[in-house]
Formats: structure tokens, sequence, C-alpha cells
């Protein structure tokens, strides 16, 4: 017995790392666009945060989205537009800090 040496169990692959890594990775994801989305919803119109939220978060039909909020179902379309850009330029921006 070399006491220097690593010990056998310390030197067996866990075979549940990938999962792991997998559940890392996802949580990630999920914590950045969480992040992302705060600091956009801090930066733009309320009513159209509103409009991106039903139709790209919860999901909602742009259709649905727009009779929720008494608006067009095309106002609904721009803000998912004007919003999601910001949204993507956030977690760029917030990755790029991550990777300092």
């Amino acid at each position: 017995d070399d006491p220097a040496r690593t010990p056998t169990v310390e030197r067996v692959p866990d075979p549940h790392a990938p999962e792991l890594d997998a559940i890392w990775d996802t949580e990630w994801r999920e914590n950045l666009l969480r992040a992302a989305l705060d600091r956009v919803k801090r930066r733009v119109n309320p009513a159209h945060y509103e409009m991106y939220h039903l139709h790209v978060v919860q999901g909602l039909s742009a259709r649905d989205a727009a009779r929720a909020l008494g608006v067009s179902t095309p106002a609904v379309h721009l803000a998912k537009h004007r919003v999601g850009w910001l949204v993507k330029a956030e977690i760029k921006r917030l990755e790029a800090s991550s990777a300092l």
C-alpha cells in the first residue's frame, strides 16, 4: 500500500456523471434565462413584456394572448420579436460575463 497512491474507489469513473452534467447544464440554462428575463423586464414597456411572457414563456398562442390582454395579434408578434431580441442579447451578455 503506497500512501501517495489514489484510492481505487476514487479512480473508478462515476456512471452518473453524464446525468449530473446534463442536469447542471439544464439548470444553468434555466437560471440564465430567468436572469435575462428579469433584466429585460425592468427595461421594457410592461405591456410589451406581458405580451411576450404570455405568448413565449407561458406558451399561449398569439391570438389567445392578444385576446387576454385586449390587444391585436400583430402587437403580440411585434412584442415577441422586440422583447425576444433583447432577451437573446441579454443571455449573450450574461454568458460573456460568466466566462470571465
